[in-house]
């Protein structure tokens, strides 16, 4: 069997090694419980091992530092403006192990607590960790199954790509997000399980359940075009799944790169066009000369209190590398909205996507859902937010609260919504959206930097069945 019909398989498996979805439910709620976790907000001047002066860096000169920049725009829908920004160089490495298993591919997840969570323990990949952690510049234990990635002479690789993290928070942040697939056997250390895509995918219909860096490296796995000769095996092994009319929609869109709107040269002139038409100069500027900012010794936060704020937490976790330590983190103050519209054409569902300018874009722009705002922020200035809250719920394919990585963003949510519009829903929108399939979305995925994290998280949660 190829990695393509195992990648299928997987995804339309939902009991393997670990038993049901239900059951691995239990296995988070009993690694909740063992756990002691003690976070609690600090004031940043008073941080352990950190620096606060014209920025708020480590004293080690690893991990991250907190960044002041002035941003200035020619752009017409873009103001000038200043903020904080992180600056973390480091490229982390998001890595999941898979293993073919009596001809089913399973991926090694583990049940980690970052100090930002909502709920404490999440499901995240096998490993998720910056340079530093990989160097111990924390001075406590290499994390688990790091070698498998440093190392990949004896291992297939299915997946190896740079993508963003959010690029309104950080300046031009890349991870590694590597999927490697090994023949050894391994033992499986405490807080991990092997799981099938199939049941990711149940997982992630649960309020933020399942970790960011897990829905961004699930994004970018990718199935050859179902329409080649030697693909055919996909739908054999397809056709017997139970499935509904939305499944069958968005396998079609997935598998099939015919009746697509746009070609995908034409969808590519499309980005190239408007990173031509964008310009943006960024400047760093010490904290304590950014405009329309209060930089106090607690904490730095806007004269409005919109956006977010930067706060310090002194943290303890029992099972971490480092039981105890204190940093700096983004506390958003109002919850977030990533709607994704979706509707069919010639046969295949297309989703609307933007050009979605951001200060941090290592490229200027990458491809965003339909709506990306503060929930309550531009619900009424923006038609596609206002078309989502209004939709008739069987139009609902998704909606489920999602977690923003929670070793940067403190108790970070957005509402992650696909909606499947009206036939007769208007299509005539703004030039900064372009309708493309999930084929050529995948597609694109392939490359670094052009589909970003919310996006990602979105494309992760559709399913085929």
């Amino acid at each position: 069997m190829n990695i393509n019909q195992l990648i299928l398989k997987s995804s339309i498996t939902f009991t393997g090694e670990s038993g049901t979805v239900t059951d691995i439910l239990e296995w988070v709620k009993d690694q909740r419980s063992s756990i002691k976790v003690n976070i609690r907000k600090k004031p940043l001047h008073l941080l352990k091992n950190w620096n606060y002066a014209d920025s708020l860096s480590h004293s080690s000169g690893g991990f991250f530092s907190v960044e002041g920049v002035r941003v200035k725009s020619k752009s017409n829908n873009v103001s000038d403006w200043d903020q904080p920004i992180i600056n973390q160089a480091e490229i982390g490495i998001l890595g999941i192990i898979a293993k073919e298993i009596n001809g089913i591919l399973y991926f090694l997840m583990q049940t980690k607590i970052e100090p930002g969570n909502i709920n404490y323990v999440q499901i995240s990949p096998t490993i998720q960790a910056t340079l530093s952690n990989f160097k111990q510049l924390h001075g406590g234990k290499k994390p688990a199954y790091v070698d498998y990635f440093d190392a990949l002479d004896d291992s297939i690789v299915i997946l190896d790509q740079l993508q963003s993290e959010h690029a309104s928070r950080f300046i031009r942040k890349r991870n590694r997000n590597i999927v490697v697939l090994i023949n050894d056997d391994i033992s499986v250390e405490n807080g991990f399980k092997w799981l099938t895509l199939g049941q990711i995918n149940k997982l992630m219909q649960i309020d933020n359940l399942v970790n960011m860096d897990s829905r961004s490296i699930i994004s970018c796995l990718t199935i050859n075009d179902a329409s080649n000769e030697s693909s055919q095996g996909l739908l054999e092994e397809y056709k017997n799944v139970p499935k509904n009319y939305i499944n069958n929609l968005i396998f079609n869109s997935m598998f099939f790169s015919n009746n697509a709107l746009h070609s995908f040269e034409k969808v590519l002139s499309f980005i190239t066009k408007m990173k031509c038409d964008t310009y943006f100069e960024i400047e760093k500027i010490p904290l304590k000369n950014i405009r329309d900012w209060n930089i106090k010794e607690d904490k730095i936060y806007r004269n409005d209190k919109k956006h977010f704020q930067i706060i310090g937490l002194d943290i303890q976790i029992s099972n971490r590398e480092v039981s105890s330590w204190n940093q700096p983190i983004i506390e958003a103050t109002q919850k977030g909205l990533c709607g994704l519209i979706c509707k069919e054409f010639n046969g295949t569902l297309h989703f609307l996507v933007q050009g979605k300018i951001e200060c941090g874009n290592f490229d200027l722009i990458e491809f965003g859902p339909t709506v990306q705002t503060l929930l309550d922020n531009d619900r009424v200035a923006n038609p596609y937010a206002d078309y989502i809250f209004n939709s008739k719920k069987h139009k609902v394919i998704s909606d489920v609260n999602q977690s923003e990585e929670g070793g940067r963003f403190y108790h970070e949510e957005n509402q992650n919504i696909i909606i499947l519009a009206d036939q007769d829903f208007n299509n005539i929108f703004p030039e900064s959206h372009i309708w493309m399939t999930l084929n050529q979305l995948k597609s694109f995925l392939v490359f670094n930097n052009f589909i970003n994290i919310q996006l990602r998280s979105l494309i992760s949660m559709l399913h085929i069945a």
